[in-house]
């Protein structure tokens, strides 16, 4: 089953980035001298200048204080992202789920977007708690709307239906964000024309800078061309019975080794491996609660010896399950690549 995997370090400087104070939000002494009405492009990712070049044309000097705070905390966790999906290290999409997030509430909270609706579902990971939600939500997407629908009719649980939900919330939120670069990208090219001028790009932009922004514009089309193909995945191999497995990790894999060419035989073992995996989740997750308990019962005093002996057993089936997971998902693109073949 799907879940979202909560990112406690993330969490941690979302919500210290809410608070509007300089050792909350990690404003130095640089940080206060700084003209920020007349300060350009002060972060390292494109797409958070950009939000920072929107927030000088509409938001008085106080809210611009607090805007840069907010996106100086955020800029980092972009860079984070960045380095994950370049090592190939954000394979289930939590990290990204999280950042797609948070550049949301930052949108919504300053009112950068003029089309963002106040009444965004979109700017939260919490699923609302009316049972009757699903028959509510409306997908700006039309496409999406459309997947929406037939998966609704697929017969699904609604546990299941819940965790589809949160996929495609996560694709909704990344159009989102494509949508208001792009349109960003195009009132700095021409002001007064919301069409991407490409004469005026080259003049306001050097030869390397129009050419990052076009392969950025493009990988971010890929992504989410790659976002639609998942979802109809998902729609058409989630089953809408009762699952072997509870864990979203497993039971995505599980849902690719049926797209395999594999026996059932071969089916059968991989099965029987994966059980075993999801046990050790679980034993993880006792041992996660259990460290949490102990580190809390010692607050403020020497730390015992079977606190530490709980400490690296925990450090060490992490470190096994990330391997685990590692492994079986080659196993599977491998035998998903010699399938198509």
């Amino acid at each position: 089953m799907f879940k979202i995997i909560i990112c406690i370090s993330l969490v941690a400087d979302v919500c210290a980035s809410s608070k509007y104070s300089k050792e909350a939000q990690g404003i130095d002494r640089h940080d206060t001298d700084l003209d920020f009405q007349n300060t350009e492009n002060p972060f390292r990712m494109k797409k958070v200048n950009l939000l920072w070049t929107k927030g000088r044309q509409v938001l008085p000097s106080v809210k611009l204080a607090e805007l840069y705070a907010d996106l100086k905390v955020h800029d980092k966790h972009e860079a984070h992202l960045k380095k994950l999906r370049a090592q190939d290290l954000d394979q289930d999409g939590d990290m990204e789920t999280k950042v797609l997030t948070n550049y949301r509430r930052i949108v919504h909270d300053y009112g950068l977007d003029e089309n963002f609706s106040q009444n965004d579902i979109f700017i939260s990971n919490e699923l609302p708690a009316d049972e009757n939600v699903d028959k509510k939500v409306q997908f700006q997407d039309s496409k999406l709307q459309t997947m929406w629908s037939k998966a609704q009719q697929a017969g699904f649980s609604e546990e299941d239906l819940n965790l589809l939900k949160e996929e495609f919330m996560h694709q909704q939120m990344k159009i989102n964000e494509f949508d208001f670069v792009h349109k960003e990208l195009n009132k700095l090219a021409d002001p007064d024309d919301n069409v991407i001028d490409r004469e005026q790009l080259k003049m306001n932009l050097s030869p390397k800078k129009l050419s990052d922004k076009k392969d950025g514009m493009k990988k971010v089309k890929r992504d989410i061309k790659e976002g639609y193909m998942k979802l109809e995945h998902l729609v058409s191999t989630i089953p809408a019975s009762e699952p072997v497995f509870k864990d979203s990790r497993v039971h995505k894999l599980w849902a690719l080794a049926k797209k395999t060419n594999w026996t059932n035989e071969q089916l059968n073992g991989f099965k029987e491996e994966l059980l075993h995996f999801e046990h050790r989740l679980n034993k993880q997750e006792y041992y996660q609660k259990q460290l949490q308990q102990s580190a809390e019962a010692l607050q403020d005093v020497d730390v015992p010896e079977n606190h530490k002996n709980l400490e690296e057993k925990t450090q060490n089936l992490n470190r096994k399950i990330k391997k685990l997971h590692t492994e079986f998902q080659t196993r599977l693109n491998q035998a998903l690549k010699h399938s198509e073949l």
